[in-house]
């Protein structure tokens, strides 16, 4: 048995997360507890997500030697300066919300402008789960965690939520307005799926 925890909630569904670390944290009805086929079921699931989680490529974020930035790896005394301890993780954060924002900030508009629709702002933020998202009212928010990946990544999710300001769906026009930005989203779509961030 892999490590696991379960927590018993009120909620109609269950679900299954897996951590960075390949642990998995069952969620389980109470109404569900007692149902042998049913968590049988949810344990075989859970053990193809885990071997699905282990096969993914992990990319380290930091470390006393250096940190990855948009997919280059710089030095700690390039990206610090020389004979510089390493910051708080609170300054770190900050620097590194400052490079994403300025990257992302001349792409988005260079992608809105192609779209010929304004964006009201963006902004970078650390999420659990999305690595983006685009509101109702044309705000576009990136998960700091992208600073860490490929700058071809970064490219395609700024483009993913670009075309979110014209279409708020994934319909077939949605996926057509990606491509006219994005020409290889396809591929690089598919590859970011097999990406952990540790």
């Amino acid at each position: 048995m892999f490590p696991h925890t379960i927590t018993y909630t009120h909620n109609r569904n269950a679900y299954i997360k897996i951590s960075d670390k390949g642990s998995v944290l069952f969620s389980i009805p109470h109404r569900l507890k007692h149902n042998q086929p049913f968590l049988h079921q949810l344990h075989q699931k859970a053990e193809t997500l885990r071997k699905r989680h282990q096969s993914r490529t992990k990319i380290e974020q930091h470390n006393a030697e250096g940190i990855f930035i948009l997919g280059e790896w710089i030095p700690r005394n390039e990206f610090l300066g020389e004979g510089k301890a390493i910051p708080s993780q609170a300054t770190l954060e900050k620097q590194l919300k400052t490079i994403l924002y300025e990257y992302a900030h001349e792409r988005l508009d260079i992608f809105s402008q192609q779209l010929h629709t304004p964006y009201r702002s963006l902004s970078i933020r650390k999420a659990k789960s999305r690595r983006g998202s685009c509101s109702h009212d044309q705000r576009i928010m990136l998960n700091l965690s992208l600073v860490y990946l490929a700058s071809t990544y970064v490219q395609y999710v700024i483009a993913h939520e670009a075309a979110h300001l014209v279409e708020k769906n994934h319909s077939p026009a949605f996926w057509k307005l990606v491509e006219s930005l994005f020409p290889n989203y396809q591929t690089v779509r598919k590859n970011l799926k097999k990406l952990t961030i540790l």
